[in-house]
């Protein structure tokens, strides 16, 4: 496939501009005539990489603490959904909580600068957000909170709408930065990979653990 025609499949698809390049990128590093075409693409591919971790917008631990329950970043996801109004009573019976949770919640993520109010609600400032790797007790709330909620999707959501796996390995823990950045990779991809397309109607949670099981002999 030529680039050209690459192009004409990403335009049909109607890819955002990124996906353009990234596809187009992709079939030139896979399909290109010369070394020097292939290394051009790889090249380009790197550059395209980079720039998707960039994407990623970094929340600190101070600004986190007002936005601290897992409602608040849903409610930014679910901005993104078809048909969505910021509309308290349209957010409350979406999300399963109260208007004045709603009220409070809009009022907090405004407060940390991630919306910003506007004619039609609000805007978000930023498509993906993150925490600082850094201890916290409002990080540690959250994360506690998302293991309840997913305790609850464990037992009442039919099993074609989840997905549960466990795996155990023996690991060298020295290794143990490096499958975490491994890990923090894999996260940013899933997001950039799940957050395509126009119809979205769900706001979904991934939560991953990686813990020691054995204790340290020392």
């Amino acid at each position: 496939m030529s680039a050209r025609k690459a192009r004409g499949v990403a335009r049909t698809l109607g890819y955002s501009k990124r996906e353009t390049d990234w596809f187009v990128a992709s079939v030139a590093f896979l399909h290109g005539r010369s070394r020097t075409e292939k290394l051009a693409a790889r090249k380009k591919l790197d550059v395209l990489a980079k720039d998707s971790a960039n994407a990623f917008a970094t929340i600190a631990e101070a600004k986190f603490q007002v936005i601290a329950d897992w409602y608040h970043l849903a409610i930014l996801h679910l901005a993104e959904t078809k048909g969505f109004s910021w509309a308290p009573d349209f957010i409350s019976k979406r999300l399963g909580i109260s208007r004045l949770q709603v009220k409070d919640a809009l009022t907090a993520l405004e407060t940390a600068g991630l919306i910003l109010k506007n004619d039609r609600g609000y805007q978000i400032v930023n498509d993906f957000r993150e925490t600082e790797n850094i201890p916290s007790r409002a990080i540690r709330h959250n994360h506690q909170q998302m293991m309840r909620k997913a305790q609850m999707a464990l037992e009442e959501q039919p099993f074609q709408a989840r997905d549960f796996a466990s795996v155990v390995v023996a690991i060298d823990r020295n290794r143990v930065p490096e499958l975490k950045d491994w890990l923090a990779r894999f996260r940013h991809e899933f997001c950039l990979e799940a957050s395509k397309g126009e119809e979205r109607q769900d706001v979904y949670a991934l939560s991953m653990q990686m813990f020691c099981l054995t204790k340290n002999e020392n």
